[in-house]
């Protein structure tokens, strides 16, 4: 890499660089933390692999998660007499990807084989006695890769890609054995009649291994009343292997199209096959998702009673639940732990923790940001919860994708109409039925859309890959149509228009403390859910030397303390508590004590996402209306919204998830909505296009339709730019298209298209377009 693009693109990732705090040559600190960690561990060559950008690494991603799960399946598979598991695998963007997990892996002791299946995200492994599958997991997060139950589903359901093997061989021989009569084999030849029989076979193959693809989702369309790009390319594989069974059977040369039946359907399979890898991909590269509360620890009332695991919907009024640190309260109840420290950034958007006294009420939905588990008696069963509601909150969408199954109407009522019309015509006029037919059956035959079938999916493709090298994943196909409709832009403002955290006011101060207090902050940091302690540990990067020693110590609404081996006692909360009483007016801050003295006052700020100006600003220039929808108090909204240049009226603070509903259905069916909490579940459910930062907890993930990765928000215009070059380009397709249709019906109109003109004509139409789509699309940045 050169210098040049070292000072613009990340040296992990590749994406651009576009926050002035973050390491140098990096976007973020988790790229600086994972590139450091591979340079450390001799894994460079991940870097020559990589091949293309790689999403950059969320500093959540790098927490220690509880990986209970797999302790306790690989305990299970031992018991059983086998010592191989076959899991999810998150993160992987590239060969490199693939070549650092299993290097990795490998080199653990006591794991024999590691197996990455790109295709599937899956990861098969096999060990011998006394391995540690949950320490080889915990180290393969630390690179950003994530190991997640194996969610049973096989790459390729339809097998797409055997199928397209099997109709590409069909069609190439095929036309080889359709060569010789076009080049003149006499009728009569010994050989001509085996050729046809082979070309009879073949194009039988060919509609049943492929077009059974096409024919089967047709019907599945026509039988919910929806009319897509499947029913026109079944017509056409039918109408062609209709009219060479019956040429073939009455002795007609002319009606006998069996090249291309095979060549048509390989050549739809190509573009399905194009389009569907792509969407899949993009999934694959996502952090895993799953559902928020999977089960539940539920205590018997007696003191000490032993803890039992139970699905959300089996909770009832009464029950006393056990919260662990970075877990959700499932149901609304009162609290019987001493005190706790919360999180409502779910609920009401505010990022900061709140202290909650033992007795009183905790919400659904909060997330346990403390050290140590919680005791919650639960005052409402799951069907009444909140969080319930958020989860299952709909996610189809105002707007239906119809636009196309109209074209596809009309291109289908003009198609149907003219070739009947060409038969009846022709066979009043003249008598000659069998001519009549002849030119019936090209007139289908020759209008197929091929090149819309191609043009389709490779737009996709490179739409989805100028998207993803920007760090924006497209989820779902009907992105693109829907994008179209957007008139306004409503952004949740923490987490999504503001960074996840506060971030330090002064980064440089932090960075400046003495050896021996920086390695003590890093240590009272170390993997603690408090929002202020995430900002210090992302500012701090990547630690270097020994990891400090010592007994830690969690206070609720306090802070953390740190003795060490040495006795010096060092602590790290709310300003006065260990150390000074004064500095903190008025500010968010947390403070840094050594024996009771402070070292550091450190103050925090909200952050607009870097660039978060001018990504607004390119918004507004395409013509959008922006808004601000936010739980939080609406003079921090006003703040926000002020510094983006936007009127105050763009301010909507206050508000419950209900609310931010409401707003959205009032303002119809044209609103993107991008947020990235639970408070914006029910929003998304009223909004015609969705977006989402990925973030650790899932909710949203399953709900989007796009996926933003970074830091900024530029990706979002980028989304728009990119839908309407795609539409330009499919414009530019369909005039081809009815230029070429206009040209071989007329052909089969007058009688003039033959069985070898429209093998001819239908690979070159398809060329054509697939030069001019990757051209217009492919060359632009």
């Amino acid at each position: 890499m050169s210098a040049s693009e070292t000072a613009t693109s990340c040296l992990h990732c590749g994406s651009p660089i576009t926050d002035p705090a973050a390491p140098a040559g990096h976007c973020c600190a988790g790229c600086a933390q994972v590139r450091r960690l591979i340079l450390d561990c001799g894994l460079d060559r991940f870097y020559e692999l990589r091949g293309e950008a790689v999403p950059p690494v969320n500093a959540t991603n790098l927490e220690t998660v509880d990986l209970g799960w797999l302790a306790e399946a690989q305990a299970q598979a031992e018991a059983s007499g086998t010592r191989e598991l076959r899991l999810g695998l998150r993160g992987l963007a590239c060969v490199g990807c693939v070549w650092l997990v299993e290097g990795r892996l490998t080199a653990t002791p006591g794991l024999l084989e590691a197996r990455v299946n790109p295709d599937s995200g899956s990861l098969v492994v096999r060990w011998s006695p006394g391995a540690n599958l949950p320490a080889a997991a915990a180290d393969l997060r630390r690179f950003g890769y994530r190991v997640a139950p194996d969610d049973g589903k096989e790459p390729d359901a339809d097998g797409l890609g055997l199928r397209l093997g099997l109709c590409g061989a069909f069609a190439m021989n095929g036309m080889l054995h359709a060569l010789p009569g076009y080049l003149g084999m006499p009728p009569d030849h010994p050989m001509a009649g085996v050729f046809r029989l082979i070309s009879v076979g073949l194009a039988t193959l060919s509609l049943l291994v492929g077009g059974g693809l096409f024919l089967s989702r047709a019907w599945a369309g026509l039988r919910a009343r929806q009319l897509h790009m499947d029913l026109p390319i079944a017509l056409g594989l039918l109408a062609a292997y209709a009219a060479s069974f019956v040429g073939w059977a009455v002795g007609r040369p002319d009606l006998e199209y069996w090249d291309f039946v095979s060549v048509f359907a390989f050549l739809m399979l190509v573009g399905r096959w194009t389009q569907e890898r792509a969407i899949a991909a993009n999934r694959r590269r996502l952090p895993e998702s799953g559902p928020v509360v999977r089960k539940v620890a539920v205590r018997e009332p007696a003191d000490g009673g032993a803890a039992r695991e139970v699905e959300p919907a089996a909770l009832r009024t009464g029950d006393l639940l056990e919260i662990p640190p970075g877990h959700l309260v499932p149901v609304s109840g009162s609290l019987l732990s001493a005190e706790a420290e919360l999180s409502l950034a779910w609920i009401n958007g505010e990022s900061e923790p709140v202290t909650f006294p033992a007795g009183r009420r905790v919400p659904a939905g909060a997330l346990n940001v403390g050290r140590s588990a919680l005791r919650v008696r639960a005052e409402e069963t799951w069907s009444d919860s909140l969080l319930r509601r958020l989860r299952d909150a709909g996610g189809e969408g105002a707007f239906r994708a119809e636009e196309l199954g109209r074209i596809l109407g009309l291109y289908l009522a003009a198609v149907l109409a003219v070739g009947l019309g060409a038969f009846l015509v022709i066979g009043v006029g003249t008598g000659d039925w069998p001519e009549a037919l002849q030119r019936m059956i090209s007139t289908l035959v020759v209008s197929c859309p091929c090149s819309i079938g191609l043009a389709f999916p490779m737009a996709t493709e490179l739409a989805v890959g100028a998207l993803r090298r920007r760090g924006v994943y497209v989820r779902d196909a009907s992105v693109w149509e829907r994008a179209r409709r957007i008139r306004r832009v409503a952004l949740d403002k923490t987490g999504t228009l503001t960074l996840e955290h506060p971030v330090p006011t002064d980064p440089a101060a932090l960075r400046d403390l003495p050896a021996d207090a920086l390695a003590a902050l890093r240590r009272l940091t170390e993997d603690n859910l408090h929002p202020f302690a995430r900002g210090i540990r992302e500012c701090l990067g990547v630690a270097e030397g020994p990891r400090l020693g010592g007994e830690l110590a969690f206070h609720p609404g306090l802070g953390a303390e740190l003795r060490t081996t040495e006795g010096v006692v060092w602590s790290l909360g709310k300003p006065g508590w260990r150390g000074a009483t004064t500095g903190a007016e008025g500010a968010s801050a947390t403070e840094l004590s050594r024996d009771g003295r402070r070292v550091l006052l450190i103050t925090f700020r909200e952050t607009l996402r870097p660039g978060a100006k001018a990504d607004i600003d390119r918004l507004r220039s395409l013509g959008l209306e922006v808004a601000v929808l936010s739980g939080d108090d609406p003079a921090r909204v006003r703040a926000r919204v002020a510094e983006l240049g936007l009127p105050e009226s763009a301010a909507l603070g206050a508000l419950k998830p209900e609310d931010k509903a409401a707003w959205i259905r009032q303002a119809g069916d044209r609103t993107l909505m991008v947020g990235d909490g639970a408070n914006d579940a029910l929003a998304f459910s009223e909004a015609a296009l969705r977006g989402t930062p990925v973030v650790d907890l899932s909710l949203l993930e399953q709900k989007a339709d796009f996926y933003l990765l970074g830091r900024g928000l530029g990706g979002i215009a980028r989304l728009f730019e990119v839908a309407d070059l795609r539409r330009r380009v499919l414009t530019e397709v369909f005039v081809f298209a009815a230029a070429y249709n206009l040209l071989t019906v007329g052909l089969a109109l007058t009688g003039h298209m033959s069985p070898l003109l429209a093998s001819v004509m239908m690979p070159t139409s398809a060329i054509l377009t697939v030069l001019h789509v990757t051209a217009r699309m492919g060359g632009r940045k």
